[in-house]
Protein backbone atom coordinates (compact mmCIF):
# COMPACT_ATOMS: atom_id res chain seq x y z
CA UNK A 1 0.00 0.00 0.00
CA UNK A 2 1.44 3.25 -1.04
CA UNK A 3 0.26 6.14 1.99
CA UNK A 4 -0.97 9.21 -0.14
CA UNK A 5 0.63 12.52 0.96
CA UNK A 6 -1.61 15.20 2.16
CA UNK A 7 -1.45 18.66 0.69
CA UNK A 8 -2.88 21.83 1.85
CA UNK A 9 -6.25 22.95 -0.48
CA UNK A 10 -8.67 25.80 -0.44
CA UNK A 11 -11.75 24.20 0.75
CA UNK A 12 -15.40 24.87 0.11
CA UNK A 13 -16.85 25.43 4.03
CA UNK A 14 -20.84 25.57 4.78
CA UNK A 15 -20.01 29.91 5.01
CA UNK A 16 -19.41 29.64 1.66
CA UNK A 17 -23.29 28.56 0.88
CA UNK A 18 -25.46 30.76 1.54
CA UNK A 19 -29.58 32.42 0.56
CA UNK A 20 -27.94 34.67 -1.26
CA UNK A 21 -25.91 32.57 -3.35
CA UNK A 22 -22.14 31.14 -2.92
CA UNK A 23 -19.69 33.41 -0.89
CA UNK A 24 -15.89 32.47 -1.44
CA UNK A 25 -14.74 34.34 1.77
CA UNK A 26 -16.09 31.12 3.33
CA UNK A 27 -13.09 29.45 1.38
CA UNK A 28 -10.71 28.17 4.14
CA UNK A 29 -7.52 26.58 4.11
CA UNK A 30 -7.89 22.01 4.83
CA UNK A 31 -5.43 19.24 4.91
CA UNK A 32 -6.45 16.58 2.07
CA UNK A 33 -4.71 13.81 0.91
CA UNK A 34 -3.15 14.09 -2.62
CA UNK A 35 -4.77 11.55 -4.35
CA UNK A 36 -8.28 12.67 -3.48
CA UNK A 37 -7.93 16.16 -4.34
CA UNK A 38 -8.26 15.80 -8.21
CA UNK A 39 -12.15 13.98 -7.54
CA UNK A 40 -12.80 16.64 -5.41
CA UNK A 41 -12.14 19.90 -7.30
CA UNK A 42 -15.76 21.80 -7.80
CA UNK A 43 -16.85 23.04 -11.28
CA UNK A 44 -18.78 26.10 -12.99
CA UNK A 45 -22.84 25.47 -12.04
CA UNK A 46 -22.07 22.62 -9.11
CA UNK A 47 -24.89 22.64 -6.52
CA UNK A 48 -23.55 22.36 -3.63
CA UNK A 49 -25.55 21.27 -0.13
CA UNK A 50 -24.70 21.14 3.50
CA UNK A 51 -25.21 17.80 4.47
CA UNK A 52 -23.92 17.57 8.19
CA UNK A 53 -24.09 20.88 10.21
CA UNK A 54 -26.51 22.07 13.56
CA UNK A 55 -30.23 21.80 12.99
CA UNK A 56 -30.19 25.75 11.50
CA UNK A 57 -27.79 24.98 8.42
CA UNK A 58 -28.09 21.81 7.57
CA UNK A 59 -29.32 21.92 4.34
CA UNK A 60 -27.90 24.92 2.59
CA UNK A 61 -27.31 25.39 -0.30
CA UNK A 62 -25.58 27.80 -2.85
CA UNK A 63 -24.26 26.90 -6.44
CA UNK A 64 -20.71 27.65 -7.56
CA UNK A 65 -20.16 30.16 -10.07
CA UNK A 66 -16.87 28.99 -11.27
CA UNK A 67 -14.77 31.16 -9.18
CA UNK A 68 -12.71 30.85 -7.88
CA UNK A 69 -10.95 28.05 -9.74
CA UNK A 70 -9.49 24.42 -7.66
CA UNK A 71 -11.49 24.79 -5.09
CA UNK A 72 -12.43 21.29 -3.08
CA UNK A 73 -15.23 20.43 -1.51
CA UNK A 74 -15.48 18.87 1.57
CA UNK A 75 -16.82 15.37 2.63
CA UNK A 76 -19.66 17.29 4.63
CA UNK A 77 -20.82 18.79 1.27
CA UNK A 78 -23.18 16.82 -1.17
CA UNK A 79 -22.35 17.90 -4.25
CA UNK A 80 -25.42 17.75 -7.43
CA UNK A 81 -25.63 18.98 -11.01
CA UNK A 82 -28.91 19.45 -12.72
CA UNK A 83 -29.81 17.32 -15.70
CA UNK A 84 -30.64 18.27 -19.26
CA UNK A 85 -33.41 20.68 -19.02
CA UNK A 86 -32.95 21.83 -16.03
CA UNK A 87 -31.94 25.34 -15.30
CA UNK A 88 -29.19 24.72 -12.56
CA UNK A 89 -30.33 27.79 -10.79
CA UNK A 90 -33.79 27.34 -10.71
CA UNK A 91 -32.77 24.39 -8.88
CA UNK A 92 -30.70 25.69 -6.49
CA UNK A 93 -33.59 28.35 -5.89
CA UNK A 94 -36.11 25.64 -5.34
CA UNK A 95 -33.42 23.77 -2.89
CA UNK A 96 -32.69 27.26 -0.94
CA UNK A 97 -35.97 27.22 -1.04
CA UNK A 98 -36.38 23.99 1.15
CA UNK A 99 -33.99 25.00 3.60
CA UNK A 100 -35.23 28.76 4.18
CA UNK A 101 -38.61 27.25 4.91
CA UNK A 102 -37.35 24.86 7.39
CA UNK A 103 -37.71 21.65 5.15
CA UNK A 104 -34.13 19.92 6.56
CA UNK A 105 -34.36 21.10 9.93
CA UNK A 106 -37.16 18.31 10.39
CA UNK A 107 -35.69 15.68 8.28
CA UNK A 108 -32.08 15.70 9.21
CA UNK A 109 -31.44 12.81 11.29
CA UNK A 110 -28.39 11.87 13.57
CA UNK A 111 -28.09 11.48 17.24
CA UNK A 112 -26.67 15.09 18.31
CA UNK A 113 -29.10 17.67 18.55
CA UNK A 114 -26.61 19.81 17.52
CA UNK A 115 -24.95 18.02 14.72
CA UNK A 116 -27.91 17.27 12.53
CA UNK A 117 -26.94 15.42 8.93
CA UNK A 118 -28.95 14.62 5.50
CA UNK A 119 -28.16 12.01 3.01
CA UNK A 120 -27.83 12.25 -0.74
CA UNK A 121 -30.06 9.46 -1.19
CA UNK A 122 -32.77 11.92 0.85
CA UNK A 123 -31.42 14.91 -1.68
CA UNK A 124 -31.84 13.05 -4.50
CA UNK A 125 -35.45 11.52 -3.93
CA UNK A 126 -36.80 14.80 -3.64
CA UNK A 127 -39.75 15.11 -5.72
CA UNK A 128 -38.84 18.67 -7.66
CA UNK A 129 -41.23 20.68 -9.97
CA UNK A 130 -40.16 20.93 -13.40
CA UNK A 131 -42.08 23.49 -15.72
CA UNK A 132 -40.59 23.82 -19.34
CA UNK A 133 -37.42 25.43 -18.93
CA UNK A 134 -38.39 28.67 -20.46
CA UNK A 135 -40.69 28.93 -17.39
CA UNK A 136 -37.79 27.91 -14.85
CA UNK A 137 -36.05 30.38 -16.31
CA UNK A 138 -38.76 33.27 -15.83
CA UNK A 139 -38.91 32.14 -11.70
CA UNK A 140 -35.27 32.29 -11.40
CA UNK A 141 -35.26 35.66 -12.99
CA UNK A 142 -38.22 36.74 -10.92
CA UNK A 143 -37.01 35.49 -7.88
CA UNK A 144 -33.68 37.17 -8.31
CA UNK A 145 -35.24 40.68 -9.15
CA UNK A 146 -37.39 40.43 -5.99
CA UNK A 147 -34.60 39.74 -3.93
CA UNK A 148 -32.19 42.09 -5.43
CA UNK A 149 -35.16 44.24 -4.52
CA UNK A 150 -35.55 43.21 -0.64
CA UNK A 151 -31.72 43.63 -0.49
CA UNK A 152 -31.79 47.26 -1.92
CA UNK A 153 -34.70 48.22 0.58
CA UNK A 154 -32.99 46.60 3.68
CA UNK A 155 -29.72 48.72 2.86
CA UNK A 156 -32.01 51.70 2.27
CA UNK A 157 -33.30 50.85 5.92
CA UNK A 158 -30.39 50.10 7.56
CA UNK A 159 -28.88 53.65 5.91
CA UNK A 160 -31.99 55.53 7.78
CA UNK A 161 -31.57 53.36 10.73
CA UNK A 162 -27.80 54.88 10.89
CA UNK A 163 -28.61 58.41 9.82
CA UNK A 164 -31.57 58.45 12.74
CA UNK A 165 -29.02 56.77 15.41
CA UNK A 166 -26.72 59.91 14.63
CA UNK A 167 -29.07 62.51 15.49
CA UNK A 168 -28.46 64.06 18.82
CA UNK A 169 -30.04 62.35 21.85
CA UNK A 170 -32.21 65.83 22.57
CA UNK A 171 -33.51 66.23 19.62
CA UNK A 172 -34.91 62.44 19.61
CA UNK A 173 -36.29 63.48 23.24
CA UNK A 174 -38.51 66.51 21.64
CA UNK A 175 -38.93 64.08 18.86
Amino acid sequence: LVKSKRMVCRSITSACLTESGFEPSGIKMARMRSNDIEACVVSANEILIARSNTAELVGRVAMFPGQPSGVVASDLTIRIWAREKVEPLFLTTYLSFLYVTGFWRTRAGGASATMKKITRRQMTSLPVPLPAIEIQRAIVNSVHARTTAVRQLASALQSELHAVGELPASFLRSA
